[in-house]
């Protein structure tokens, strides 16, 4: 489970549904001190539900089309009415090689680590975009982070002159 992106969503999420509907479900990744992490102790105490248990498989609920049934691997279930999964992602073998070969930062997540808003990287004149750079990984972010990059090329060009 990634502690800095999925509380953050559940924070967000709370602010349409309210806090006592949120679940946030950890499918069993974590052990030991993680459980004890200050993301989830505040989570916690802001009254949503931390469920530890692994998931076995999800079901979409006939009767509602936005509900997901939830299945534990001990048999239980529980039903939700929204579902937001971060998965782990990586950069590829290419993508790795590339950072490697031009010398760039990498954040603890394995992102390319940027200067915001133009997606500097730790190298000049390297500029990333897209999903190689940030833990928010969606389409429209991607998109957004490419105008941007393509903004700060444009821009250090200029400056050259």
């Amino acid at each position: 489970m990634d502690l800095k992106v999925g509380p953050i969503m559940a924070f967000m999420e709370s602010q349409i549904i309210g806090k006592d509907n949120v679940t946030i479900f950890t499918n069993g990744t974590l052990e030991g001190e993680a459980l004890k992490d200050p993301i989830l102790i505040k989570a916690q105490s802001r009254g949503f539900t931390i469920e530890h248990r692994p998931i076995a498989r999800l079901e979409p609920v006939e009767s509602h089309h936005t509900e997901v049934k939830v299945h534990f691997t001990d048999g239980d279930s529980s039903t939700v009415g929204f579902l937001f999964h971060k998965p782990p992602t990586a950069l590829s073998e290419d993508g790795k090689a590339l950072v490697e070969q031009l010398g760039l930062e990498v954040t603890p997540g394995g992102d390319i680590k940027v200067e915001q808003p133009f997606g500097a990287a730790s190298v000049g004149g390297v500029y990333a975009a897209g999903d190689c750079m940030t833990a928010m990984k969606a389409f429209t972010n991607a998109q957004v982070s490419g105008i941007m990059a393509g903004g700060g090329v444009n821009h250090a060009l200029l400056a050259e002159e």
